[in-house]
């Protein structure tokens, strides 16, 4: 887990702020990455660490070890994104699969999953599970 280290000192109000941050982390790649954002209880950025990478069509990403990492570092609550080398936003029948398991992991382990979210390199291109109301 990186922290502070080439990541904006924001404190997360919405999805927005996410966008923002991360679109020129991992938004322009050509390749797919997965970040996560690990989030105190008032929402301040612990440390960010993108997990893995993959193939211009898909990444592969293992939820305990996210899970392991905000232990780790204490978070009280993640963030999850990857971009779209394609540009679109849309999640895809793989992401929502993804989202699923790391829903019903960091319900397990009591840590607050407060977005899922798909990055474009365009900033006010993205997907946000909760703006979408698919979380509480």
């Amino acid at each position: 887990v990186v922290r502070d280290a080439g990541f904006p000192k924001i404190h997360i109000t919405c999805a927005e702020d996410v966008a923002a941050a991360l679109t020129s982390l991992i938004g322009s790649r050509a390749t797919e990455y997965f970040a996560t954002i690990y989030v105190s209880a008032r929402n301040a950025v612990l440390g960010y660490d993108v997990f893995t990478s993959g193939s211009p069509s898909g990444v592969e990403v293992n939820p305990q070890g996210i899970i392991a990492n905000a232990i780790g570092v204490n978070a009280a609550g993640i963030i999850t994104a990857h971009n779209h080398p394609s540009g679109s936003p849309d999640p895809s029948p793989q992401d929502r699969l993804l989202w699923s398991r790391l829903i019903a992991a960091c319900d397990l382990m009591g840590i607050g999953l407060l977005d899922n979210m798909v990055i474009t390199d365009n900033m006010r291109s993205y997907y946000s599970q909760r703006e979408e109301g698919l979380l509480r």
